[in-house]
């Protein structure tokens, strides 16, 4: 927040989406803001910026132009001049991407910036040696405003520390959490997928009819989570149901019942049929091919 104005600094790691910034296609943001947000440990942070969406659309117009990092915006759509790498706690000097902006427009800290920065440093993927360094310069900055008291006592930087891993643990949770659901989602898939196949096996084999499938998918589908005791002996419902298909007979018989060769007897023909046959000038041979015994 500088005054009245919003600002972010965006990472965009599509090349799709950069080309689309860098040619003034997309040209606005538009944000999610909720008023009273609560993370999943109980903790209460107020209003927080949930998302920002790059937009053709945006709900707020007239909005500042994107301003390519490490360049001259005349060059790349529209917008003001460069940003100055000193908005940055740190600036990777092999790649350039700088950690932790908190300097506003004309230099000015932002000690808000500053405290999440402080509070984000131990999650981040830097080296220690960096992470000191970062961690300095920030202590610096609210050391220069009289606010460096608590942050700079022994107990100060380690609330600051606990408080920065308890957050990437929640984050991490979080991400494990999905892993998680993803992979029971795929379990669930694949068993699914399994027990269509079986069944469709068990119909083709004549076991059961296609009206009994669902009902037999249903029964293999409980698996050990219906445990049974029969004569002495732990089973569960599906081996019950497989074993017992296997003992019984085809329900359905799918076997071929047509006769293709006709059979090697003949009936004579009578005396009537060889006059008419005569009449119309037609041979035995005749009728036996084209016609009916």
């Amino acid at each position: 927040m500088d005054g009245d104005k919003l600002f972010a600094v965006l990472r965009i790691t599509d090349e799709r989406a950069a080309a689309l910034l860098r040619d003034g296609t997309i040209e606005d943001v538009s944000v999610g803001v909720e008023n009273d947000f609560v993370d999943m440990s109980g903790r209460r942070w107020g209003e927080v910026v949930r998302h920002v969406a790059l937009t053709l659309d945006p709900y707020i117009r007239n909005q500042g132009g994107f301003i390519p990092l490490g360049s001259a915006s005349e060059e790349n759509g529209k917008g003001g001049g460069e940003v100055p790498a000193t908005i940055y706690a740190y600036v990777d000097e092999e790649t350039g991407e700088g950690y932790f902006p908190h300097h506003a427009e004309g230099g000015a800290v932002d000690l808000d910036a500053v405290r999440r920065a402080l509070e984000e440093l131990p999650a981040a993927d830097l080296d220690d040696d960096v992470k000191d360094q970062i961690r300095q310069h920030l202590l610096a900055h609210l050391k220069e405003t009289g606010e460096a008291v608590a942050a700079e006592a022994p107990e100060g930087g380690r609330k600051l520390e606990l408080e920065g891993r308890l957050a990437a643990l929640e984050t991490r949770n979080r991400e494990l959490r999905r892993e998680l659901r993803a992979m029971h989602a795929e379990s669930r898939r694949r068993r699914d997928e399994a027990l269509a196949a079986e069944t469709a096996e068990l119909v083709a084999r004549g076991k059961i009819t296609p009206a009994a499938a669902p009902k037999v998918r249903a029964l293999l589908a409980l698996g050990d989570r219906e445990v049974l005791t029969l004569e002495g002996e732990r089973t569960n419902a599906a081996r019950l149901v497989r074993e017992l298909l296997e003992m019984l007979p085809p329900a359905v018989d799918f076997g071929e019942r047509l006769a293709l060769e006709p059979p090697d007897e003949r009936v004579p023909l009578s005396g009537a049929e060889q006059k008419m046959l005569s009449t119309l000038g037609l041979t035995a041979a005749d009728f036996g091919r084209y016609g009916h015994r």
